[in-house]
């Protein structure tokens, strides 16, 4: 009765303009066993007063500070290592959940036997205020490892996966040049990766966001390829750590 079900870790820094939005729209949704992980590196606003108060409010959210490197990799990976769910749900600091986010995506992943999902949600300008298209169709999301390895077709805020597969994040050789991409090329290696069609956030479009929004250079691309190419190498090698045995769901 005392397992985690679920984790949700939420990397902050300087969150504080919409990361109390994030949070209540988060909270409603909580099963009993499930639990808000937040890591919050060094900000200059009132992004740590704001998690604590949460904290202080509700005793299935815990705040870590994150005290090894800075950025949004090991910020995330503070995070993922205090992480006790079965599943873990990455979160962004300012966006919102909607539609029974957590139960639909427990329930990908279970009714699949897949390791990592990947939902559907709508683009939004910082008011929120719909933008079309969808995440799905601007990223043309798909199964494919060849195609996911030339173009990312997943988002981190819209992924699900199970515990069992944490170390493919905290003990990958180099740091990955998406997580999100990681993520997916990871799960159509070890096991599945399930696409779930349904809207389940509203991610917000602001000019804080930490996702570039020009186009990089080529050298930059191909040496993050480079990067992915010997990070894949590594897992083909440990892929039996993290298979899962999950019967004839897999």
């Amino acid at each position: 009765m005392n397992e985690i079900r679920v984790s949700i870790i939420l990397p902050v820094y300087n969150g504080a303009l919409y990361l109390a939005h994030q949070l209540d729209s988060i909270i409603p949704m909580l099963a009993k066993n499930d639990e808000i992980v937040i890591s919050y590196d060094q900000s200059t606003d009132d992004t740590l007063k704001i998690v604590k108060e949460y904290e202080l409010k509700n005793s299935r959210i815990s705040v870590f500070i994150n005290n090894g490197e800075r950025g949004v990799w090991q910020n995330s990976i503070n995070a993922l290592n205090h992480a006790r769910g079965k599943y873990i749900l990455p979160c962004d600091q300012d966006d919102e959940w909607i539609n029974n986010k957590i139960n639909i995506m427990v329930s990908a992943l279970e009714n699949s036997g897949a390791v990592v999902a990947t939902h559907d949600g709508y683009v939004c300008d910082a008011n929120l205020n719909i933008i079309p298209p969808s995440i799905f169709d601007r990223c043309n999301t798909n199964g494919s490892l060849v195609r996911n390895f030339l173009k990312n077709s997943v988002s981190g805020c819209c992924l699900a996966y199970r515990s069992e597969i944490k170390g493919i994040f905290s003990n990958t050789p180099f740091t990955p040049d998406a997580s999100d991409q990681w993520a997916a090329l990871g799960a159509i290696v070890i096991g599945k990766l399930e696409i779930v069609h349904d809207k389940l956030i509203k991610h917000r479009i602001h000019d804080s966001n930490y996702t570039p929004k020009r186009k990089r250079k080529m050298r930059t691309i191909l040496w993050g390829r480079f990067l992915l190419t010997c990070n894949l190498v590594w897992l083909l090698f440990h892929r039996k750590e993290y298979q899962i045995s999950c019967g004839s769901k897999c």
